[in-house]
């Protein structure tokens, strides 16, 4: 049986052992447990999370990780900022990971956000998640580079 629900503490474990396999996946670079299990706790206790988790049988097999932040340049207008959403390899040809990630804009409309801010990792598959996030309305208006030091 699948459910999706707000992140709980009891599965800070899991939802940290579901973010090392996303950051192996997506050959990311930087991984650190500690840091990440401290993000998914916040995920979990503060206010502005609005972070879902993907259970079947009771037990994590997605998550979506993102929190509601003022924009740089007015704090009045709120956005929600999507840090990560993974869902095992082995779940994701069915409906439940794009029911994760319609949630995750049901929560940010009901939390009275103005924008979703997602995005995309070169290497994972960036064409169809590009065609992915389109077809629900999402437009690109920025790209990002990074230089390794």
């Amino acid at each position: 049986m699948y459910k999706i629900a707000p992140f709980e503490l009891q599965y800070v474990e899991r939802y940290t052992d579901l973010i090392e396999q996303f950051s192996e996946e997506s050959q990311f670079g930087v991984y650190e447990r500690q840091s990440v299990r401290k993000l998914v706790e916040a995920g979990c206790t503060q206010d502005n999370s609005a972070s879902l988790h993907l259970l079947k049988d009771d037990r994590p097999i997605g998550i979506i990780l993102g929190f509601i932040q003022p924009h740089y340049f007015d704090q009045t207008y709120l956005g929600l900022v999507e840090l990560t959403w993974y869902v095992d390899p082995k779940e994701r040809s069915g409906i439940w990971s794009i029911k994760l990630f319609k949630e995750f804009e049901a929560l940010g409309e009901e939390k009275g956000v103005a924008y979703i801010l997602t995005s995309l990792r070169n290497n994972s598959t960036p064409e169809k998640l590009e065609r992915f996030y389109k077809k629900r309305g999402y437009a690109s208006e920025e790209l990002t580079f990074i230089k390794r030091l």
